[in-house]
C-alpha cells in the first residue's frame, strides 16, 4: 500500500500544483507484492492508472 499511496501523493502534486511528473514514469510504476490481507486490489489500481495516464496524455 505504501508504494501505491506514495505515486498518488505524486500525482495530487501533479494535478493539484502542477509538479512535474511524466506519463513514462506512472506507465512504469512497480509495486512491491502485498503480503497478507492488506493492500489494494491490483486490478483496481491498474485500472485506476490506466485512466491516469489517459487523463495525463491528455494534459499534456
Amino acid at each position: 500500500m505504501e508504494d501505491v499511496d506514495a505515486l498518488c501523493n505524486e500525482l495530487l502534486g501533479y494535478f493539484e500544483n502542477d509538479l512535474p511528473l511524466s506519463v513514462d514514469f506512472v506507465r512504469r510504476s512497480v509495486f512491491r507484492e502485498a503480503v497478507g490481507p492488506d493492500g489494494y486490489e491490483e486490478a483496481q489500481v491498474d485500472a485506476f492508472l490506466d485512466k491516469v495516464v489517459e487523463l495525463m496524455a491528455a494534459i499534456d
